[in-house]
Order: C-alpha cells, then structure tokens, then sequence
C-alpha cells in the first residue's frame, strides 16, 4: 500500500486512497487471488490497481458505496487479466504457438513438451544475443516492452511504415540462426 501513496501528493486524496483501501482490501485480494492464484502476482496487482485508482480520485468520491465496490473490483478483475494476457504474449515470444495444450505433440508428455519449451527457450536466449543491435532492440521494443510501430519508428528513427519490414526481416534472421544452431 505504500508504493501508491507516495505517488498521491493532494492529503485529502491520500486520506481518500486509505480509506479506499481499508475498506476494499479484503474483496480485492479475494478476487484478484481468485484470477491469479499467486501471492506476489495478487500483490503486485492490487498495487498497480490501486495506483490507476489514486488518478481518480475526483471520479471515485462522487460514487455511492455499492458503485465504488463494483468499480474497484472490476477494475482488479481487469488488471488481473491483463497481467494473465501480458504473461501469454511473452510466451508466444518465448516459447511460440507450441506453448499451448493444443500445441502439444501426439506421444509426448506434458514434462517433454515443458522440456521442449525450456530448451527453446534456452537456445533463444543464446542466439538473440548473436543478433544485430538494431534487430535485437526491435525485438525486444515489439515483444518484451509491447511498444506500439509508432513508438518504435520515433526511437529508431525510421518511419512508422518500415517498422513492419524490419521486424519481419529481424525474425527471419532470429528463425536462420535457430534453424542454423540445430544444424
């Protein structure tokens, strides 16, 4: 709870956010443990719900007391699923379409295909790192930080457009030197 109280520098909102909190935390910790079943994830997503929730302070105080638990609920509830969809992505990245239930292959195990994984996972890490800086730090701007083309055109320094066609060329070359390590 601290974290997010710092951020607040209006007292009467801080005292609001208190409130808010002690009052909430209980369904908050229930609902997001529900979604999560994680301590330090049910954490870390009460926190950042509870910051998003302090800029808006002004909206939350003009609420009646049933209004003000469904929308601090629901709001965990939504940041709770987006923590679940963030994780997914960078698993797709990590792992590719082979990562789900209905990737997995005809006479292997769950532990063959989780060792699959891992050791895709390692070679991964050990080629990226053979990349390119400029095709490593786009992969890393679309994928890791979930950056936006627009984004990545203005830190590169390209147009928004080219940004596609580098990142299609950068995964190619990631694919040959993976192709090429099981050589």
């Amino acid at each position: 709870m601290v974290l997010f109280l710092a951020a607040i520098e209006d007292e009467d909102s801080r005292n609001f956010m208190v409130q808010l909190y002690l009052e909430y935390e209980a369904p908050m910790f229930r609902t997001a443990m529900g979604i999560l079943h994680h301590q330090q994830d049910v954490e870390d997503v009460v926190q950042t719900t509870c910051l998003a929730l302090s800029k808006k302070v002004p909206l939350l105080q003009t609420m009646d007391c049933c209004t003000l638990h469904s929308y601090v609920v629901i709001s965990i509830r939504n940041t709770a699923i987006n923590l679940i969809r963030k994780r997914e992505r960078q698993q797709e990245l990590l792992y590719g379409d082979d990562n789900t239930l209905a990737g997995l292959t005809r006479g292997n195990t769950m532990e063959d295909d989780q060792f699959m994984a891992f050791a895709r996972r390692d070679a991964l890490k050990q080629v990226i790192g053979k990349l390119p800086l400029r095709d490593r730090t786009l992969l890393e701007m679309k994928y890791i930080l979930e950056q936006s083309d627009a984004e990545i055109a203005r830190v590169i320094q390209v147009k928004p457009n080219s940004v596609r066609n580098l990142l299609t060329r950068a995964r190619r070359k990631l694919a040959n030197l993976l192709d090429e390590r099981e050589l």
